[in-house]
């Protein structure tokens, strides 16, 4: 629904008829690095089989920022080349949250294979041993910390 439509009662219902068929999203998803300080099982977090757990927290850095700024005027660029007669332009900024459903992987990525030192899960998707794990954090960490050149929104 265009900015400005109400949320609810007659008026919603007007333009929920008027704009069932007339619309359509352009979606973008950028990526977050990884921290240095990847998250390692805790021993007194454990999921209901007695299995480490990692505890997460995530929230935008000022590269992220930048990143979704960049692609939304990107998109936008593309968006108005079609000719909307309406169109919401929404940037993400400020403090992350999953509250408007994003298309986000929230856990992060995970490397499988068949050893722990090189490897998070193994080929049934399972975690190594909580001793293994922090070895395996280092692999990958190691593997995700390739150069790049700068990113257009860093130059």
């Amino acid at each position: 629904m265009p900015q400005g439509t109400p949320r609810w009662g007659g008026e919603w219902k007007k333009a929920a008829a008027k704009y069932f068929n007339r619309n359509f999203s352009l979606t973008i998803q950028g990526r977050a690095k990884l921290p240095r300080q990847l998250p390692r099982p805790r021993s007194d977090y454990r999921d209901a089989y007695g299995l480490p757990l990692l505890r997460m927290t995530f929230d935008r850095r000022d590269n992220e920022t930048k990143m979704s700024e960049w692609l939304t005027n990107k998109a936008a660029e593309i968006a108005k080349a079609i000719g909307p007669s309406k169109m919401n332009v929404n940037p993400r900024r400020g403090r992350y949250t999953i509250v408007p459903y994003q298309s986000t992987h929230n856990t992060g990525g995970t490397v499988m294979g068949a050893d722990p030192n090189s490897s998070v899960v193994n080929k049934y998707l399972q975690s190594w041993t909580s001793t293994t794990s922090s070895s395996s954090a280092r692999a990958t960490s190691r593997r995700t910390a390739a150069t790049t050149r700068p990113a257009p929104w860093a130059r």
